[in-house]
């Protein structure tokens, strides 16, 4: 691998970082901010719930936004 696809692939991760923490926004409490991404994640979904199809989005585009997060960082570091 070569700096710059390296380079390339930590610019992902931190934009998909980026992602989740603006779908964290707004829904998880000030305290919560201190716990690391993946609790505060857990957190979110938990508190997510509820009929309405905003809510049902927003939890969906959470959960998938942390998956794909996940799958990058695993890929891209831990293998």
């Amino acid at each position: 691998m070569t700096a710059a696809d390296a380079l390339s692939r930590i610019a992902a991760a931190k934009a998909q970082v980026a992602r989740v923490r603006t779908l964290l926004a707004g829904s998880e409490p000030r305290r919560g901010q201190r716990l690391p991404l993946a609790e505060r994640v857990a957190d979110a979904i938990a508190a997510l719930s509820g009929p309405s199809p905003a809510v049902t989005r927003r939890r969906v585009a959470l959960v998938a936004a942390a998956d794909r997060l996940t799958r990058l960082v695993d890929a891209t570091f831990l293998d």
